[in-house]
C-alpha cells in the first residue's frame, strides 16, 4: 500500500513536480502527437506527374543539344551513349537523393545533408555558391528564348527590347514560383508537353523513313572526307 502511494505522487525534478504518464501518453509525446489528438497526415502538394516533370526540366529542360553529339559521333555512338549514360551518371544520383531525402526528410536538399555531415561552415557555403551559379545560369535561359524567336521569326529585336522581353519571362516565372509548388508542377506539366510534342510528332511522321544501316552507322573513319569524331563535343 505504501508503494502504491508512493507511486502516485509526483516526482520532483529540480523542485518541479513531473506527473507520470502513461506509455502511450509517452509514445504519442516521442512521435510529436499530443495524447488524444491523433496526427493528420500531410497532404503532398505534387503528385508523380508534376515532380516528374519539375525533375525533368531541372535537369534536362528537353532533348535539345543532341544534334551536335550525332553530327560529331554518328548515330551508333550516340545511341551508345544515350543508353549507357543513365546507368552510370543518374542512377547513381537518383539513388543518392532518394536515399539521403527519405533519411532526412527536411526542406532544403543538399544543404541540409552537407550540414549534417560537414558541419554548418560547410551547409553555409553550398548554400551561397548554390545560390550564385542558379543567379548566372538562369539569367542564360530568358535570352536563349529570345534568340530562339528572332530565329524561328526571322526577325531581329533592338536591344531593349531584347532586354524588355528578358525581364518579362524572369518575371513570369518568378511569379509561378512564388504562388507555390502546385502551380509550378501545373505549368511544369503543361510546358513539357509543349516542348516534348514536336519531337513526338517528328518521330511519327518519319517512322516509315528509318533504315537499319542508317541508324546504326559508325563514326566516319580516320581518312575520310568527313570529319573524324570530336570525343570533346561527344
Amino acid at each position: 500500500a505504501a508503494a502504491a502511494a508512493a507511486a502516485e505522487k509526483p516526482a520532483l525534478a529540480g523542485g518541479v513536480a513531473v506527473l507520470p504518464q502513461s506509455p502511450d501518453a509517452r509514445a504519442a509525446r516521442r512521435s510529436g502527437e499530443q495524447p488524444g489528438i491523433p496526427l493528420q497526415p500531410e497532404q503532398r502538394k505534387l503528385n508523380m506527374l508534376q515532380l516528374v516533370m519539375i525533375t525533368y526540366f531541372a535537369v534536362s529542360g528537353g532533348p535539345f543539344g543532341l544534334e551536335s553529339i550525332v553530327g560529331t559521333a554518328g548515330p551508333r555512338l550516340s545511341l551508345i551513349g544515350l543508353l549507357i549514360v543513365p546507368w552510370v551518371w543518374a542512377l547513381p544520383q537518383a539513388l543518392m537523393t532518394a536515399e539521403l531525402a527519405t533519411a532526412i526528410p527536411e526542406m532544403g536538399g543538399y544543404v541540409v545533408w552537407v550540414h549534417r555531415a560537414f558541419g554548418e561552415a560547410a551547409g553555409f557555403q553550398v548554400g551561397v555558391w548554390k545560390a550564385v551559379e542558379s543567379l548566372l545560369d538562369l539569367a542564360l535561359y530568358p535570352v536563349l528564348l529570345v534568340s530562339y524567336a528572332e530565329a524561328f521569326l526571322h526577325f531581329e529585336m533592338a536591344p531593349l527590347v531584347r532586354w524588355v522581353v528578358s525581364a518579362a519571362i524572369i518575371g513570369a516565372v518568378s511569379l509561378l514560383n512564388v504562388l507555390g509548388a502546385e502551380m509550378v508542377g501545373d505549368y511544369s506539366t503543361v510546358f513539357g508537353v509543349v516542348v516534348l510534342l514536336p519531337f513526338v510528332i517528328l518521330v511519327t511522321m518519319g517512322l516509315h523513313r528509318i533504315r537499319l544501316d542508317a541508324l546504326l552507322a559508325g563514326p566516319p573513319a580516320p581518312g575520310d572526307e568527313d570529319e573524324p569524331v570530336d570525343w570533346g563535343v561527344f
